[in-house]
């Protein structure tokens, strides 16, 4: 007999008893933790048709007399993260549980609970890797007690799992025998369902499928040979192809997640944030690819991550054309139909900016609570989206509140705009969304004008190109300062001086080797407080019909020597990143930004004896459009069709004085 304290009291007891419906998810993760592929939940009936007892089994790997020291350790203090570096469980599987409370939110369903587990050990603890021992530990706890009392016994050859029985149920635990009761857990397991097939939960004798609360599940074919020619010796052996499988929730399920598999039916080897949003919809993507432990295996090596990198932006691109596509859908579906009932509470045509872009706010909101209040009546939307309208003009924290304790989303639901609304007041919210969305116009129309035959040909670098990026460096990352443009690098280093990025007295003239007067087109700069670091991004300009070839390789390359050599700049906290931007390049420059040993793009990177760090990227105008495109696609996927033609005209109308007699001449 082993005799164990547990540090809990027992008004710390009460606090983490919770919800019956709690108490059981929390034991089916606690099995599924115990890497269980069958997980059965069964009732035992009182006279009133509900549950007298609660029996959850598994055919995990059982717990050991010395694991259950960990597992009924302090609340709060759960062994899977307490100095514990385990994130999987040994098949590979994601750990569910984080905080420790599993078990004693399992007295939310009744007291008291028997846990009997089998595991491979001995009584003593010890056991040869070579012998096949089982060891049986029963534990008995009542949640008004802070002990309790572990009786171990060999257990012979039996399979291992764990049993664990609530011997006196509550009547709150009724409804888990019922229909909806067995729906809601499987809407807390869909997703994990849907990443692991292998695994089986049954309640009640009916078998818990994710296919019950999928709306719809797209597959979409993806050319992945852009990966394969980055990494060929390493990924040439595989398909040409990957599988994404993405699948639409009915209702709201775990954070939206990208699982990659090398095939159907096995576990996902690795995961990564989705960072699409669709409003309204909650998805879930699996990718098979028979290369994916290849880049696993760079991406846990130390080596660089390049094909990985590539391979999740391809894949990510072809979820977010799916997604835009779906939530023009979705919003061409609801917005008419709430309008046709009369429960939309916005006139659909609206003059003025501030009210469009009000407008714009809720239907993003709006969207993405509709599942909430889905099968609600008419007359109970309309309230709803009225209660949205009036919040979205007033606060952030009072459109959380609503959209948690009035509408019960759940926390993964607010993920997306959480961050936003608790920072920000909804009257600043509108106007920055009129700032992003005139971001999102000009990249559409300088994508455009980037392809258009006549703009490139008469769009200079100074007094064009030079202009359309000094206004809108933000194309190149935020809380950049311009510092020069088009100066010389005397001029340069007297506005920093000036702004405080550098610390001369005054500045002198910087010439190259060949005792050449040195320029730049654009020099921006930006700090880190908390680093003590100085950014400044040079970027070199080519006119957008340009080609980048050797010789502009090598101008950049010699203004870099020259900086280095310039004991004004002899700084070791400055971070200088070098950017030289053409339509197009040669071999030879595509040699140099396509190495394996750095991200595609990087052609160069020294760090100074120092400390001063210089990298020298080499970008198309495409790419850096895309990029810029990357960090607004959150505000561009939820415009749906936007621009409009009428924005990229009168873009086209401000900037035509860039191009000298559009129609003819030189």
């Amino acid at each position: 007999m082993v005799r164990m304290t547990v540090r809990v009291t027992p008004d710390g007891m009460k606090q983490m008893r919770g919800t019956p419906a709690r108490g059981l998810l929390e034991l089916v993760k606690n099995a599924l933790d115990s890497d269980a592929t069958d997980v059965d939940v069964s009732f035992v009936p009182n006279a009133f048709g509900g549950a007298a007892q609660v029996v959850v089994t598994d055919n995990g790997s059982g717990m050991t007399p010395q694991e259950v020291g960990l597992f009924f350790r302090d609340m709060g203090s759960s062994w899977k993260h307490s100095g514990s570096t385990f994130t999987t469980t040994p098949s590979g599987r994601e750990l569910l549980g984080r905080r420790g409370r599993g078990r004693f939110n399992a007295f939310g369903l009744g007291s008291p609970i028997r846990w009997e587990s089998v595991a491979r050990g001995t009584v003593e603890g010890d056991l040869d890797p070579s012998e096949d021992a089982r060891v049986r530990t029963v534990v008995t706890w009542r949640d008004d007690e802070i002990e309790f009392n572990a009786e171990v016994t060999d257990a012979g050859r039996v399979v291992t799992g764990t049993t664990v029985t609530v011997l006196d149920a509550k009547p709150s635990a009724d409804p888990l025998t019922t229909r909806h009761g067995q729906d809601e857990l499987a809407r807390h397991l869909a997703d994990y369902l849907f990443r692991y097939p292998e695994v089986t939960v049954t309640v009640g004798g009916r078998a818990l499928t994710y296919t019950d609360l999928v709306n719809r599940s797209t597959p979409v074919i993806v050319d992945v040979t852009e990966v394969k020619a980055i990494a060929p010796q390493e990924l040439a052996e595989f398909a040409n192809t990957a599988t994404v499988q993405v699948i639409e929730w009915s209702a709201p399920v775990a954070k939206s997640r990208i699982w990659l598999a090398d095939r159907a039916d096995a576990t996902p080897r690795e995961s990564t944030p989705m960072r699409i949003t669709a409003p309204g919809i909650t998805f879930s993507a699996r990718v098979e690819w028979d290369g994916v432990p290849s880049l696993i295996d760079a991406l846990q090596s130390d080596d660089p991550t390049t094909a990985f990198n590539r391979f999740l932006k391809v894949i990510r691109d072809a979820i977010r054309d799916l997604m835009r596509q779906r939530s023009r859908e979705v919003r061409s579906e609801l917005l008419p139909e709430w309008r046709a009932e009369g429960s939309y509470p916005y006139e659909e045509h609206i003059e003025g900016a501030v009210e469009l872009a009000e407008r714009d706010l809720f239907d993003i909101v709006a969207l993405t609570a509709a599942p909430a209040f889905s099968d609600a009546k008419p007359a109970e939307r309309a309230f709803v989206l009225r209660l949205i309208k009036e919040t979205v003009r007033s606060d952030a924290d009072d459109l959380r509140r609503v959209l948690e304790q009035v509408l019960e989303l759940e926390a993964d639901d607010l993920a997306d705009l959480d961050a936003v609304l608790r920072r920000i007041p909804l009257t600043s919210m509108l106007a920055i969304s009129k700032v992003v969305t005139d971001r999102v116009v000009f990249l559409d129309w300088l994508d455009n004008v980037l392809n258009d035959e006549i703009w490139t040909k008469k769009l200079a670098e100074r007094g064009g190109l030079q202009d359309l990026m000094e206004a809108n460096t933000w194309i190149f990352g935020d809380m950049w300062q311009t510092m020069a443009a088009d100066r010389g690098l005397k001029h340069a280093l007297t506005r920093l001086a000036k702004s405080g990025y550098l610390d001369i007295e005054r500045a002198e003239t910087v010439y190259d080797a060949d005792g050449t007067l040195v320029r730049v087109d654009l020099l921006l700069a930006r700090s880190s407080k908390a680093l003590d670091r100085r950014q400044y991004l040079v970027i070199e300009l080519k006119r957008p019909s340009h080609r980048l070839t050797k010789a502009d390789y090598d101008q950049l390359d010699n203004y870099i020597s020259t900086v280095m050599a310039d004991a004004q700049f002899a700084d070791g906290r400055i971070d200088w990143t070098f950017i030289l931007v053409g339509r197009s390049v040669d071999d030879y420059v595509n040699r140099k930004r396509s190495s394996l040993d750095r991200p595609y793009g990087l052609a160069d990177t020294v760090r100074a004896e120092n400390g001063a760090t210089y990298k020298l990227w080499v970008r198309t105008w495409a790419e850096v459009v895309e990029d810029a495109r990357d960090r607004n696609a959150y505000v561009r996927d939820h415009l749906g069709d936007f621009p409009r033609q009428a924005d990229m005209d009168a873009l086209t109308k401000a900037h035509e004085h860039l191009i000298a007699d559009r129609d003819g001449g030189n």
